[in-house]
């Protein structure tokens, strides 16, 4: 866990501002880096992340966050990338209806759209909070690695967007 410099800032802060939160973070976390640990980089899901209407994430932050949570995180352009998934982050209940527009504007058929792998996260502020850092590695943990997470977020701060 040493090149997890977000986390690594909040634990320290929390290790002398609220010693129980920090214990409870520290804990949660590990379970998630345990669960993953025998899943090698290159088999876990190559994510497409798409933010909208919020300017303020951090890209090394929510690439932090995406690790931690079980995806494969890869310097790749677009035309490289052939996604598992993609993920939008948008907090608009109108949002919704634009994304079929914005898959048929795609040019290849990724292994996400074949899959039916589309997700929303509507959480506001995802990933822009750095206490928040256990919720929304929770919440990309139960899209990117369902089958070993189940937090309850599903329906309050993401949804699966079904193609079919």
């Amino acid at each position: 866990m040493s090149q997890l410099q977000h986390y690594h800032s909040l634990a320290k802060d929390l290790m002398v501002q609220d010693p129980a939160a920090y214990e409870y973070l520290e804990e949660e976390i590990n379970i998630i880096i345990h669960k993953l640990k025998f899943i090698p980089q290159e088999n876990r899901p190559r994510v497409n992340l798409i933010v909208q209407n919020q300017a303020n994430i951090d890209t090394s932050y929510i690439t932090e966050l995406l690790s931690v949570a079980g995806a494969q995180v890869q310097e790749q352009t677009q035309e490289q990338m052939q996604e598992d998934i993609v993920l939008f982050i948008n907090d608009s209940d109108s949002f919704l209806n634009e994304i079929p527009k914005w898959l048929g504007q795609q040019v290849q058929i990724s292994n996400a759209v074949a899959n039916n792998q589309i997700y929303v996260i509507q959480k506001p502020q995802f990933a822009q909070i750095r206490e928040n850092f256990l919720v929304d590695t929770e919440i990309l943990a139960e899209i990117i690695q369902s089958k070993y997470f189940h937090y309850g977020h599903e329906g309050q701060y993401w949804i699966k967007f079904d193609l079919l």
